[in-house]
């Protein structure tokens, strides 16, 4: 807000699943932290050799897909400098597979990535 305050504007929930290759995969909700209306969700569908999400809006219409790959060095073994620090995950239109950006999910510094309680 304009007065510093912190003002919560979404809840994402996801419970916890017991989740075996294709069957019950994760599903995250995001919902108006105001009006506890659902806006959209994220989910994690199943693909072979590839790390991947899919963004709907609320009638579950797919928005965005991000698509990581597999051959990451950030994937496989993630450490806090060179080219482990980092994933990224290629953003795209899901209606013209045109590409929209890039989310990059960066490795926490040395001392958070070893003794973070996480």
């Amino acid at each position: 807000t304009g007065n510093g305050q912190m003002v919560h504007i979404m809840k994402m929930e996801r419970p916890s699943t017991c989740t075996c290759c294709c069957l019950n995969r994760p599903v995250m909700r995001i919902n108006d932290a105001q009006t506890g209306n659902e806006l959209g969700s994220v989910q994690d569908p199943c693909t072979c050799c590839n790390i991947a999400f899919t963004v709907r809006d609320e009638q579950e219409n797919d928005i965005i897909t991000a698509n990581g790959g597999c051959c990451q060095w950030g994937l496989c073994c993630p450490c806090p400098c060179g080219p482990c620090s980092k994933v990224e995950f290629q953003l795209q239109d899901s209606e013209s597979g045109s590409d929209i950006g890039m989310l990059t999910k960066k490795v926490p510094g040395i001392l958070k990535f070893f003794f973070a309680p996480d």
